[in-house]
């Protein structure tokens, strides 16, 4: 009996850029952003973004007054966009000194693999 080819199997992973850091001008304390962004892929080949915002320093709160801060989340492959999710988080730093927030875009199942 010869045996069947089967299709290779996804392995699970996750891939991350290294931190990135801006320091926005505020009327208080300077606001430090700190963005990483994601992709993970599950073993059945579903692909999701990350991005994963922290701020710190006390550069948040109420003297940080941010009208808009929007992070554009795009998972791509080959030059095309697969999803897009955009985030604002002034809010979240107008109302905190300090903190995180992680966000997502929606799964993607791809055909292939890599």
């Amino acid at each position: 009996m010869a045996a069947m080819p089967t299709p290779a199997v996804a392995a699970a992973a996750t891939k991350c850029t290294g931190e990135q850091h801006k320091e926005v001008d505020t009327i208080g304390p300077n606001l430090d952003l700190c963005i990483t962004l994601c992709v993970t892929r599950d073993n059945s080949n579903n692909l999701k973004a990350h991005t994963k915002v922290r701020w710190s320093d006390d550069g948040g709160g109420a003297s940080a007054g941010m009208e808009k801060i929007d992070v554009e989340l795009h998972l791509q492959r080959n030059d095309s966009d697969y999803r897009i999710k955009t985030y604002n988080y002034a809010a979240a730093t107008n109302m905190s000194k300090r903190g995180n927030i992680t966000h997502s875009t929606d799964s993607y199942h791809s055909s292939t693999g890599g």
